[in-house]
């Protein structure tokens, strides 16, 4: 169903899947079992393993047609999508992500955008066919493959533009050993890189946020920030900031000069160091022997050295230099900032969505019938209202407000027992930010979601 190294962007293995399947019939197995950890982004394979257990001689050609008119409608768009799918099926799909450290990590690329792009002209291509899909279920599905495309080939040139800001970094640092020099040097080649880089990770994660409609996507999202983004942006942004802070080299005795707290790590660098105390509050940060780093608020008291006399390369990255012997390497906390252009951004700017990330379809006659929906907003809804009625019924709607539950994430929820419901149901959700208004489902009012009681 999909692979693990791949599990940050799309995979689509329609034809492996079907090729297994014919196998597991000649061995004679008379059920199949897809095993997963994602859903929507997987959806064709699971339905063409589905499609095999009813028609056995079923080819992923006659698959993918078929399986575009029912995502995006009938017309011109089935042949000219279901192309484009049978173009990068199984292993014609460029995959930008591999296993670092974990499933999925994004991989540094030398290689500059112009030569990469080549490999991602199909979503280009794709693009161009919104155009040709009518109704609005048709358009929803159509968005989230679109978003889902445009987002790995984001992946894709996010990394080209990683590699370009690596490579201005690790000049600075390979160039002289004067740290103010090295600061003035940043300033020139790498800050320019690293705007353009937090740029385009910007629009990276706003396809990927377009995209989310699952508890799934929801789980890519954390993927990418926590096992990505470090590394990205992060842990070099802090060795960047450290550059901007540099007080001087001074000297330091068994009595240290900054005593407010020490650690030792086989991994140090100026900016791991600056992270330890900006967390821990302190005013000044200091790295020694290579592996030391010292907090304090205040430094100097055993008198400043030439810089030459810092002289010792880091234990976490052998470019930079770490102190030396009974000597520190000073920065200030304060001045160990970038510019706010050179910071990813922590707000929300895309346009306001309504996510259902688990909509039920049946409820159990014994229990208490629960829905929960996400807002993805810079502004927080002034409600949230679940409207209910029978099923097929012209009856007024029962609206009940749904209750924050997380307010911080602006999740929203809402519990209704049988006896309020009585009888298979019918809903929609709407949320209001402002003069918008979000629905789900998108189709109402001429299509609610329905849900049976059994």
């Amino acid at each position: 169903m999909e692979d693990d190294p791949g599990l940050s962007v799309v995979e689509l293995w329609v034809n492996r899947t079907l090729e297994h399947a014919v196998d597991a019939l000649k061995y004679g197995a008379e059920g199949l079992l897809g095993i997963h950890w994602r859903t929507r982004e997987i959806e064709p394979q699971l339905t063409a393993l589905a499609t095999f257990c009813w028609n056995n001689t079923v080819t992923s050609t006659a698959f993918w047609a078929q399986w575009v008119e029912d995502e995006f409608g009938s017309g011109p768009i089935v042949s000219q999508a279901s192309n484009i799918f049978i173009s990068v099926d199984s292993f014609q799909l460029p995959r930008p992500v591999n296993w670092i450290n974990g499933p999925g990590g994004l991989v540094i690329n030398t290689h500059t955008w112009e030569e990469e792009s080549v490999h991602y002209q199909f979503v280009d291509k794709f693009v161009t066919l919104r155009s040709l899909v009518q109704g609005v279920s048709n358009l929803v599905r159509f968005d989230f493959w679109m978003n889902t495309f445009l987002y790995m080939q984001a992946v894709a040139k996010t990394e080209c533009y990683w590699g370009a800001y690596a490579q201005a970094l690790g000049k600075v640092f390979d160039g002289s050993r004067n740290p103010a020099q090295r600061r003035d040097n940043a300033k020139v080649t790498v800050f320019p890189v690293r705007e353009s880089l937090v740029e385009q990770v910007g629009t990276m994660l706003s396809y990927l946020q377009n995209a989310i409609c699952s508890t799934g996507t929801m789980g890519t999202v954390m993927n990418i920030e926590q096992h990505s983004l470090p590394y990205i942006l992060d842990y070099p942004g802090n060795d960047l900031a450290a550059l901007m802070g540099y007080i001087g080299c001074y000297a330091d005795t068994a009595n240290r000069d900054l005593d407010g707290y020490s650690t030792s790590d086989g991994s140090m660098t100026p900016g791991q160091c600056l992270s330890i105390c900006k967390d821990k509050n302190f005013k000044y940060y200091a790295v020694q022997f290579s592996s030391y780093c010292f907090c304090g608020n205040s430094y100097g008291k055993y008198g400043n050295v030439s810089y030459t006399e810092c002289n010792m390369t880091c234990s976490g990255d052998n470019t930079q230099d770490c102190g030396g012997t009974w000597r520190n390497s000073i920065y200030e906390v304060s001045n160990s900032e970038l510019p706010i252009s050179l910071m990813p951004s922590l707000k929300y700017s895309g346009n306001p969505r309504l996510i259902v990330p688990t909509a039920r379809t049946d409820v159990q006659s014994t229990e208490t019938f629960t829905q929960r929906v996400m807002i993805l907003s810079e502004a927080a809804p002034s409600s949230v209202q679940f409207n209910f009625r029978p099923m097929g019924s012209n009856a007024p709607w029962n609206g009940v407000a749904m209750l924050a539950v997380a307010t911080d994430r602006q999740v929203y929820s809402v519990e209704l027992p049988i006896s309020v419901l009585k009888t298979d149901f019918e809903y929609y959700i709407q949320a209001t930010i402002g003069d918008t208004k979000l629905y789900f489902p998108e189709t109402y009012p001429t299509t609610p979601y329905t849900v049976m009681i059994i």
